[in-house]
């Protein structure tokens, strides 16, 4: 089973990870124009980023619980896993690029840092906004 999640997870990841860049690409009302219409009903692109999301949840829940039993008798049984280094390392660099790729990606598109989400500027009950 988990050999065919697999190629799930990197496909469901890919189309997150695309679809959220292309979300900050677009900019704030662009995104919400609708893509294609379904049933009588507007899909936008933050629709369909939701949807992809709702599908990588699933197959990366089946996969984490798929993996957790063997990992779980790993740390219990106190192996000494070969490679934790280059792990850590692996791990450390990709945190460090994404962060980047994160901070760059948001300087692109400027309504998502001036705070315009649709509020108006309304003051909200038991909230204050300083701009």
């Amino acid at each position: 089973v988990l050999r065919m999640l697999g190629p799930l997870v990197v496909v469901s990841t890919l189309a997150l990870l695309g679809s959220g860049v292309l979300l900050v690409l677009l900019g704030q009302d662009s995104s919400r124009q609708g893509v294609v219409s379904v049933l009588g009903l507007r899909v936008d692109w933050v629709g369909l980023h939701k949807g992809v999301f709702f599908v990588w949840f699933a197959v990366m829940a089946a996969h984490v619980l798929g993996r957790a039993l063997p990992a779980l008798r790993l740390v219990v049984r106190r192996h000494q896993v070969p490679g934790t280094v280059r792990r850590v390392t692996a791990l450390v660099l990709s945190l460090v690029l994404a962060g980047t790729a994160a901070v760059w990606l948001v300087g692109l598109e400027g309504s998502w840092r001036e705070g315009r989400f649709g509020d108006d500027d309304r003051e909200h009950a038991g909230t204050s906004r300083t701009h």
